[in-house]
């Protein structure tokens, strides 16, 4: 399986990282559009690590809050 996987150099806050990926084209820059803009967002006045954890918590507060739209479309269309 690790043959289907590509790297990706991801540059995030000034670093570069290493990702090995087996996503599409096309997602892995949507995923890689979307990380960098939630990082975009915190205060470069913190710290690398502090600025991971509130991106993280911000993408996963985005996560939460289109699974409770989905599970209210879907409670809309069963009636």
């Amino acid at each position: 399986m690790d043959e289907d996987k590509r790297t990706l150099e991801l540059n995030l806050g000034g670093r570069h990282y290493n990702i090995k990926t087996s996503l599409d084209d096309e997602t892995t820059k949507r995923v890689v559009e979307i990380l960098q803009e939630a990082f975009s967002q915190t205060s470069n006045r913190l710290g690398q690590e502090e600025r991971f954890l509130l991106t993280s918590l911000h993408l996963a507060y985005n996560m939460v809050f289109l699974e409770r739209r989905l599970q209210d479309a879907l409670k809309d269309t069963e009636g």
